[in-house]
Formats: C-alpha cells, sequence, structure tokens
C-alpha cells in the first residue's frame, strides 16, 4: 500500500470524525439558540416557528436554519448533472462486492452487518471511494493497491467532505459556537431574524 493511499485514507477519517464533531455541536446549539429566542425574543421567537404547539408535536417542529446555509449561501447545480450518474470505477465497484460479501445480509445469514451494507450501498451510489475504504478496513476487507483513477477519486471525496466542513463552520449555529460575549449571541439572533424578515 503506497504512502500516498495511507495519508489520504487517514485524512479522509480525520476530517469525517470532524465533520461528526461540528454537526454534534451544531445541534446542541441550536438547542441552546432556540432557548436564548424565546427566552429573550418572544415575538421573534413566535413568528419564527409559528404559534406555541402541543408537547406531543414540539418534536416535529423543524430546527432552527441555523445549520444549514441560509438561501443565498446554497451553491447552484445545474439540473442535467443530477440526472447523470456518476461513472463507476471499476475498483470502486469490486471494492464495493467485496464488502457486500461481507456484510448483505443475504450473504451472511444474517442483519448484523446491515447498517454497515446500507452505509456501503450508499457510499458506491455516490461514488465515495473514501467511506468504503473505511467500511472495508472495518470489516476485514483486503483493499488491492488503488490506480491513479481511484487515488484521483479519494481525492475528490477529501475535497468534497472539506467543503461540507467549511460549509458548516459558515453557519449562525457554528458562529454561536465560536462567540465569546453575550452581545455577539444577540448579533446573531438579530441577524437570523433579519434574514427571515422579522
Amino acid at each position: 500500500m503506497s504512502l500516498k493511499f495511507k495519508k489520504f485514507t487517514l485524512q479522509y477519517a480525520y476530517l469525517k470524525l470532524e465533520k461528526e464533531e461540528i454537526e454534534e455541536i451544531c445541534l446542541l446549539i441550536e438547542k441552546e439558540m432556540r432557548t436564548y429566542m424565546k427566552e429573550h425574543y418572544p415575538e421573534g421567537y413566535e413568528a419564527f416557528y409559528g404559534p406555541p404547539t402541543k408537547p406531543a408535536e414540539e418534536k416535529e417542529t423543524p430546527p432552527p436554519p441555523s445549520c444549514e446555509n441560509t438561501p443565498e449561501e446554497i451553491p447552484e447545480e445545474s439540473e442535467e448533472e443530477d440526472k447523470l450518474p456518476p461513472p463507476k470505477n471499476k475498483e470502486l465497484r469490486n471494492l464495493y462486492r467485496k464488502i457486500a460479501e461481507k456484510t448483505h445480509p443475504d450473504k451472511i445469514g444474517s442483519n448484523d452487518h446491515a447498517e454497515l451494507f446500507s452505509q456501503a450501498s450508499q457510499a458506491y451510489a455516490d461514488n465515495d471511494i473514501a467511506t468504503l475504504l473505511d467500511i472495508a478496513g472495518r470489516t476485514n476487507v483486503e483493499i488491492d493497491e488503488l490506480s491513479e483513477a481511484s487515488i484521483l477519486l479519494l481525492e475528490k471525496n477529501i475535497q468534497k467532505i472539506s467543503e461540507e466542513i467549511n460549509s458548516k463552520k459558515e453557519t449562525t449555529a457554528w458562529a454561536w459556537h465560536k462567540a465569546k460575549t453575550e452581545e455577539q449571541k444577540e448579533a446573531i439572533i438579530k441577524h437570523i431574524l433579519k434574514i427571515k424578515g422579522i
């Protein structure tokens, strides 16, 4: 296994953990922001979320869009690009098949690895060789030396997850997490209400 390949797989694993940590922080911060808005801006809170609901229905209330990009930040994608599936790399396909042999419920006679199989299927559909390599490592699937095309695909996966991390770090939830004063937090809530025209 080449050093370049090892470097990229370790880099992807690190970025994946970083993304999970940021998403977890954003979810916790969203609750904190909601509470802050309800206490300090009750009129804005009601306009933002609507009238109070019964406790049983509260779970269905959508979280604030603080961990998502605001409409003006969402990049436009070509509709034609969305319709065309990405071409499958031969090594990607072979790796997916090896993982399926060890995780598919029909192949192993149980649902013990059904979640891993589902993740592998999604990764295969998304041309995500990095996730397949991660799953292969967890299921003791032998990984052959990757071609330059597969290494390039792995680099693209790393670039994509890096962009997702940067996008999360541009959200109001992340700004709130990094805020050091009450004035900064208040400014963030006012910004959210202003974007929504409240």
